[in-house]
């Protein structure tokens, strides 16, 4: 991993960071089970700096650079908590940008199953801490590749969050979620993209429409027009405790 030049801001967010992942990482077991704990984890983590109005719940846990996650916090949390009883030992997530959601996501994932290994694809290195962070984390860093580099290969878990128009966010499905004890969307509810060619929500609409009668379906959707998660649940994952 490249070294990056940290402005003092940078420092104090990443060094925030730290402090939040390590209090999931020890976090005893009432607590890694306490939606409150895990959120207040998250929120001190922090997100990464935006001027979006959708967030002005969230503004004082809005870092000043653009380390931490691009999410918003309670989606993040409730879907951590749902895949996490699962269990899931191999991990993959589809476009990692900074890291925030997958430092916070193998953290806890981890504390869950000690046999975990997540894998970050993205088709460029944009994260912060990744030296560091590797070292107390089981990361698996595949950069730069796509998810055309692991198709037909199966993960516990797949979380997909890298092309959000629809043809790209399908392939990735055809590519590994397909393949996925449970493959999980960021940006179901995200309108902005529905230009490209009816953008991310246009595939999950048709993923539901065409899985519904098979499958088990959640959204964890907290604005009506933005973000949001949806999940897909396949056979093997209902059989074991859904």
């Amino acid at each position: 991993m490249k070294e990056l030049e940290l402005s003092p801001a940078q420092k104090h967010e990443i060094q925030k960071g730290r402090d939040g992942l390590a209090r999931i990482l020890a976090a005893s077991d009432a607590e890694i089970h306490d939606r409150r704990f895990l959120l207040d984890c998250v929120c001190q983590i922090g997100i990464a700096y935006q001027d979006w109005q959708a967030l002005s719940p969230f503004t004082r846990f809005i870092n000043s650079t653009s380390y931490g996650i691009v999410q918003i916090p309670t989606e993040l949390v409730d879907y951590l908590m749902i895949a996490g009883k699962f269990r899931p030992e191999t991990v993959a997530e589809v476009g990692v940008f900074h890291g925030g959601t997958a430092y916070i996501s193998a953290a806890y994932f981890y504390r869950l199953n000690k046999n975990l290994r997540y894998t970050l694809i993205d088709i460029c290195d944009s994260l912060f801490d990744y030296d560091y962070l590797s070292s107390v984390l089981p990361l698996d860093l595949q950069i730069p590749k796509t998810s055309g580099d692991f198709i037909g290969r199966h993960f516990d878990l797949a979380f997909i969050d890298a092309d959000h128009g629809y043809d790209g966010s399908r392939i990735d499905w055809l590519n590994v979620g397909r393949h996925a004890g449970v493959a999980a969307f960021h940006d179901i509810d995200g309108a902005e993209y529905d230009g490209l060619n009816g953008g991310i929500r246009r595939t999950w609409n048709e993923l539901k429409l065409e899985y519904r009668m098979d499958r088990p379906i959640i959204e964890v959707s907290h604005h009506p027009s933005w973000m949001g998660i949806g999940m897909i649940f396949n056979d093997r994952a209902v059989s074991t405790g859904f």
